[in-house]
């Protein structure tokens, strides 16, 4: 195909101008910029049987009935001249044999005869082993999607690609069979066509310049996030089946105290698959009371972790001393294995939570896989492989505004399948990836890394997500390896918070926040062992309300400090400054013992040893600041308190201190 002068000329100006500094940083500030549509064009139908538009390497080609027809040779190319495009839409009829397989090439640079001679990509045909396979060559081939699809030997299908920047979509007779993200061949390269071990036909070639496009821009520096599984789960599967909007919001609400603003959020196929209506609802609840809390949220799909044969209620205990005992995967080996079978349900799932947040701003992203490939065989591998291209295509055809990723980075398979690279780092600090386009979406084992250090380490170059932040039934604060029967750890291996409210450390709070915490808005906590005998561990706490159950290790509110599921007490300090002068209310609600204070004085009492709510009501002047100390006994059996007030244009609500008191003198017997 011969060029006209002035469309290269035209061209040559329009690159200039695309790359000047203006433009440049025009680009750099939006998320999809791009210039106009190239002027280059490129249609071949060999119906006049002239090659003279192709060159040709490794010969065996010759137009065959106004078709370009290919022998079956170990690897041959066309390359067609003068098509150097970075964006465009790039389409052929193929055909293929029953051996081997054929199909398109493109961004083509550096071509040679040989097998894998140019850098680029491949789009190709496979009728021997039924599928569509997608890769790019450096010199050597390697695979970024394989899906399999009925091409059967001798038919002709239409192959369509379309690359906008560093997004490629292959779409046959019409139906896209892969999406996937590859960064690799970011300038302009050629068309052209490929056989391997297969004879082939091409007809009606056609290229569309897009022009130049640039990829969407993130940034999730700004990220401060954690894993969120209430305290009360074993899995994510609990973690909706038997979803508590109380203990949800109550923990969302300590992660917002610590200065979390995301949290990870595990779905389950099966939890949709037993009533997708409830699902939905509990979905939207959760996002409700984590928006109340000016926390985001990222959803996670799928996952290749842990037990593959995933089992609704009722859900075991914790087995004692193992890691993350009862996760199980998503969807599972079952559904793996019959995948076929499952297609539609899984794809109904995907597009139901999408469709109802198509453009939801409390979402951040799509998670489709997490760690995918992890200990799987590879059949489930390429299932995995599979379910990850087609729920990108899916999300993708509802339209979200929502972007997508996968867990990326050796060993995991989703970097081809993510709009943007998201990765996990449990090592020591020299080898983190990085960088404020790209989210670390799990991090933070206390036998190699520390919380401060981890925060430390990723400030100022990218956003990160803990795993985990509540210390609780999923049993993640024994290691990875932790024998049955294993003792309780001194330090936990994962979480920052125990159900009470508290952080294993004080240092890791303030890591999140990054602020001082002399004025923080927070109760000083004492815990002891007996009746106020030995003191334990000395912390903070927003507030009062929890609890604890009476299961070996969560059933104690730290039980890395030795403080036992029973017979402990606790004592807080904080004040409030009430904002009206009235009468106001404060509730005790315990299964033991407790007491308050206020300026020193004895003013409610809760004495019975079974589970109860006292109320005391007591007069309060508006802008003074009152110190209070609440006293809290266990003896045996689930251990519950929940401390709440209520005053003039105050409903009854949990009592938050706005800062913590000067220690007060206390009578000797302080307990009742």
């Amino acid at each position: 195909m011969k060029v006209r002068f002035d469309s290269i000329l035209c061209a040559a100006l329009v690159l200039l101008l695309q790359w000047s500094p203006a433009f440049a940083q025009k680009a750099s500030a939006n998320r999809d910029s791009r210039a106009p549509a190239g002027n280059l064009s490129f249609e071949d139908d060999f119906d006049q049987g002239d090659i003279s538009k192709w060159k040709f390497y490794g010969g065996g080609f010759a137009v065959v009935d106004q078709e370009l027809e290919a022998k079956p040779y170990p690897g041959h190319m066309a390359v067609a001249v003068g098509t150097a495009v970075q964006s465009f839409i790039y389409e052929a009829d193929v055909t293929v044999g029953p051996t081997g397989n054929a199909g398109l090439i493109f961004k083509v640079t550096a071509p040679t005869v040989g097998t894998n001679g140019f850098h680029g990509y491949y789009a190709g045909l496979d009728a021997e082993a039924g599928r569509v396979q997608v890769g790019k060559m450096n010199g050597e081939w390697q695979e970024l999607a394989y899906q399999p699809f009925p091409v059967k030997a001798n038919q002709t299908y239409h192959l369509k690609i379309e690359q906008r920047a560093s997004f490629i979509d292959v779409y046959v007779d019409g139906q896209q069979i892969v999406g996937v993200v590859d960064r690799t061949h970011q300038g302009e390269g050629a068309i052209g066509l490929r056989t391997f071990n297969s004879e082939a036909r091409f007809d009606n070639v056609k290229l569309t310049d897009l022009g130049l496009m640039t990829d969407p821009v993130y940034d999730w520096s700004w990220v401060k996030g954690a894993v969120f599984v209430p305290s009360n789960a074993v899995n994510e599967a609990q973690q909706w089946e038997e979803f508590d909007p109380a203990i949800n919001d109550r923990e969302l609400a300590y992660a917002a105290a610590y200065g979390i603003n995301v949290v990870r959020v595990f779905l389950h196929f099966s939890v949709w698959q037993k009533d997708p209506e409830v699902f939905l609802s509990h979905i939207e609840t959760f996002l409700q009371l984590a928006d109340k809390h000016g926390i985001k949220s990222e959803f996670v799909f799928f996952d290749d972790v842990w037990d593959p044969t995933p089992v609704l209620a009722p859900y075991p205990d914790p087995i004692p001393g193992v890691h993350n005992s009862r996760w199980i995967q998503s969807p599972g080996d079952f559904i793996k294995d019959n995948y076929a079978a499952f297609q539609d349900q899984l794809e109904t799932y995907v597009k139901d939570v999408v469709v109802s947040h198509l453009h939801d701003h409390r979402i951040i992203f799509w998670e489709t896989f997490n760690e995918p490939g992890n200990s799987q065989s590879p059949k489930h591998s390429r299932i995995t492989q599979r379910l990850m291209n087609e729920a990108r295509i899916w999300i993708k055809e509802t339209g979200s505004s929502i972007p997508v990723t996968a867990t990326a980075g050796k060993p995991w398979l989703g970097e081809p399948f993510s709009d943007f690279y998201s990765w996990h780092f449990y090592e020591d600090y020299s080898g983190a990836e990085g960088g404020k386009s790209t989210i670390c979406t799990e991090c933070m084992n206390r036998a190699t890394q520390t919380l401060p250090g981890v925060i430390d380490y990723m400030r100022g170059k990218t956003g990160y997500v803990l795993w985990e932040l509540m210390i609780g039934r999923d049993n993640c604060r024994f290691p990875w390896g932790s024998p049955q029967g294993a003792p309780e750890p001194i330090m936990p291996f994962h979480g920052v918070i125990y159900p009470d409210g508290h952080p294993w450390s004080v240092a890791d709070a303030v890591a999140i926040r990054g602020e001082d915490f002399s004025h923080a808005p927070f109760f000083e906590v004492d815990y002891y062992r007996g009746e106020f005998e030995q003191l334990a561990k000395s912390s903070i706490t927003p507030f009062i309300d929890f609890d604890l159950g009476n299961e070996l290790g969560t059933g104690s509110p730290d039980a890395s400090a030795g403080i036992p599921i029973d017979h402990f007490s606790m004592r807080w300090r904080g004040q409030i400054t009430p904002q009206a002068t009235g009468s106001y209310t404060f509730y005790l609600d315990a299964d033991s013992r407790a007491s308050l204070w206020i300026d020193g004085k004895d003013v409610a009492v809760k004495s019975s040893l079974s589970r109860e709510e006292t109320e005391t009501v007591i007069e309060l002047k508006a802008g003074q600041t009152y110190g209070l100390v609440i006293e809290y006994l266990h003896k045996t059996g689930p251990a519950s308190f929940h401390v709440n007030w209520s005053g003039p244009g105050l409903p009854k609500q949990v009592l938050k201190s706005e800062g913590r008191a000067a220690p007060l003198r206390l009578p000797q017997t302080s307990s009742r």
